[in-house]
């Protein structure tokens, strides 16, 4: 005797398009069949089509939601094959015999298709390609991690009588119902190389409209994953989600687009639920202007702040991160030495710093102002570095003022006081006065030569510059989720002009300086939080007399 199908369609006020799928079960050349439609109330004609088809068992009453009438319908069935279709959704011709005859192999719980997608935002069709095994679909904001739409499988009786239909995640329940047949039957899903049906995603369906809110990618939004990955090592729990919340931003950075194109994105940002600092040479009385190619932060995104002093290898770092790809690196990033929340302070630099700091000072009051009124919607990942004292004052004057000409221990003295006030005194200034975290008080992990440090929806990395190209990879990986990655160079001092005049100042300053001279930079937190003792030693007996 062969299978019985039992296709289960709820509906409500689907008359446009409820026809079309009747039409689509009725054409196909398997024909041991049921359709059960499960309406809920309907007031727009559905009813006058339903009754023009006596093949068809229908009720009409009101329920709960979608996954609702799908109980209902599921225990209405008497077939050993399960099938959903929705109103607005069709199967192509030869869908049930291809899976029937898949079916022949008791072994087999689910079979999937393909499904083709129309987009009615882009207007145009995809082909929904899915996978069948578990960490595949876990990994459910991938294109074609899963099957999208339920006109593209169908399944024995017993899978759903054994794995029930959540009502408590009507929007989600398809992705966790496959996952838990993915996870309870392993193997026992086969996939075919054929297109089952279609699926239309038109803008007013409920699967658009929640996709299209900037807080639908989020963790919370999807906790019914918790309980698969319980059952997981702790390794894998910690790979996942990094992969997640890259993922989850990616996702987030789409929606972000179609608000820029659909002209939402100043609103959404007047009401604090976007985020991105000015763009270079804005007007300080003017917001951000939104670009298609840098994607600012929804409410709850990351953002990628490298936040240091400057020669400490930040733009290396940062340009290397922003050349990956947005699928390993999604989050907005920027690169900054200064922040402040201090308006008239933030004036008064504004008319007397050199005209190319301004963007930095736009930048950092603008981050700085964000921080005390939104920052606590938003998760923050700053990037740090140290580097022996000396070697940066050199660097830092040089690139300020490369025509400067140091020839003695008088000339350099002459020039860095003020940027040594600058560098002592950073992370009191920047991470304790503004982000509220005291990093001296918090232990430095000097042999590794970096540390993570966490506090609230904060996490700063900071990392030894001497130890950079050790270190990077491993430090890098596990602040940002990102396996392999490689720190390339920019904005080094052999690659500027100045450099053969820097080279020949540190030549002369090398050796020359006195045990008291030294002290004064060595004795500082900045030093010796972060340095050995040994480190400390070698860095004074190379300048030394």
């Amino acid at each position: 005797m062969p299978l019985r199908f039992s296709i289960i369609t709820p509906s409500f006020n689907s008359g446009d398009t409820l026809e079309r799928a009747i039409q689509s079960v009725l054409v196909q050349d398997y024909k041991n069949f049921e359709h059960i439609i499960v309406d809920g109330g309907s007031t727009d004609g559905t009813l006058e089509i339903l009754e023009r088809y006596p093949h068809l068992r229908w009720i009409s009453e009101l329920d709960e939601g979608q996954v609702d009438a799908m109980n209902k319908g599921f225990t209405m069935a008497g077939g050993e094959i399960i099938g959903y279709l929705n109103a607005d959704d069709y199967y192509l011709e030869g869908a049930f015999s291809a899976a029937a005859e898949a079916f022949d192999d008791p072994e087999i719980k689910m079979v999937m298709g393909k499904i083709r997608v129309y987009s009615e935002e882009y207007d145009c069709w995809w082909e929904n390609d899915p996978a069948t095994d578990f960490d595949r679909m876990l990994r459910h904001w991938e294109k074609n991690a899963f099957c999208v739409n339920p006109v593209g499988y169908f399944y024995r009786k017993e899978v759903q009588e054994e794995i029930h239909l959540n009502s408590d995640n009507d929007d989600k329940q398809d992705l966790e119902f496959l996952l838990e047949v993915a996870d309870r039957f392993p193997g026992g899903i086969r996939k075919l190389d054929r297109v089952f049906g279609e699926f239309i995603n038109g803008l007013n369906t409920k699967t658009a409209q929640e996709q299209h809110r900037l807080d639908y990618w989020r963790p919370d939004n999807f906790s019914f994953l918790d309980r698969f990955l319980e059952k997981r090592s702790p390794g894998y729990q910690a790979e996942f989600r990094a992969r997640q919340a890259c993922g989850y931003q990616v996702r987030t950075n789409w929606t972000i687009k179609n608000a820029i194109k659909n002209g939402h994105a100043d609103e959404y940002f007047e009401k604090g639920d976007l985020f991105q600092l000015p763009a270079a040479k804005i007007d300080i009385s003017s917001h951000t202007v939104f670009s298609e190619n840098i994607y600012p932060a929804a409410v709850g995104d990351s953002v990628v702040v490298m936040l240091s002093a400057g020669k400490v290898a930040s733009q290396s770092v940062i340009e290397s991160l922003r050349l990956l790809p947005e699928n390993v690196f999604p989050y907005p990033s920027y690169h900054l030495h200064i922040v402040s929340d201090a308006s008239e302070e933030f004036k008064n630099k504004l008319q007397n710093e050199p005209r190319e700091f301004l963007n930095q000072l736009i930048s950092g009051h603008a981050l700085g102002c964000f921080l005390k009124k939104r920052g606590d919607k938003f998760r923050w990942k700053f990037i740090t570095g140290v580097r022996e004292p000396l070697s940066q004052l050199m660097s830092l004057q040089y690139m300020i003022y490369p025509l400067s000409c140091i020839s003695s221990k008088d000339d350099f003295f002459r020039y860095v006081d003020i940027r040594w006030s600058y560098v002592s005194d950073y992370f009191n200034q920047v991470y304790r006065d503004i982000l509220g975290l005291d990093i001296f008080g918090i232990p430095f992990d000097i042999t590794r030569g970096y540390s993570i440090i966490k506090k609230g929806n904060v996490e700063v990395l900071i990392y030894k510059l001497e130890m950079l190209d050790n270190i990077c990879s491993e430090a890098v990986g596990r602040f940002l989720g990102i396996p392999d990655f490689i720190l390339s160079r920019f904005n080094e001092a052999k690659d500027k002009p100045y450099n053969k005049a820097y080279r020949k100042a540190l030549s002369c300053l090398e050796n020359s300086f006195t045990s008291e001279e030294l002290d004064r930079f060595y004795s500082n937190p900045i030093v010796t939080h972060f340095y050995s003792d040994m480190e400390i030693a070698g860095f004074r007996k190379k300048w030394g007399n």
